[in-house]
């Protein structure tokens, strides 16, 4: 055995890795999930109410934005992109 792998130390009993997914789901579950849907005329989109019905069965409080940009110029998206981060959007899809 080489030293680099005898100085290596042992993994975690189970029950500790189990408990650290325990609490950091519990952590999620704590915490607002905000994600959005960014384009053009998307006000009619299903993914508010699909998100919805997900954010519910994970028991996450979440929110699904709809954010149309029908009016948005093209050189406006960088700066839109940087509010989103900045309002701590966990993601958003472009369509």
């Amino acid at each position: 055995m080489s030293a680099a792998r005898s100085s290596m130390p042992s993994p975690p009993p189970s029950h500790v890795a189990r408990t650290s997914a325990c609490e950091m789901r519990g952590s999620l579950m704590r915490q607002r999930m905000l994600l959005g849907l960014i384009g053009a005329n998307i006000m009619g989109s299903l993914s508010p109410a699909l998100f919805a019905d997900a954010f519910a069965a994970a028991g996450i409080e979440g929110f699904y934005h709809l954010i149309d940009v029908d009016r948005l110029r093209e050189k406006r998206l960088p700066k839109l992109l940087d509010a989103i981060k900045a309002a701590g959007f966990a993601g958003a899809n472009i369509t």
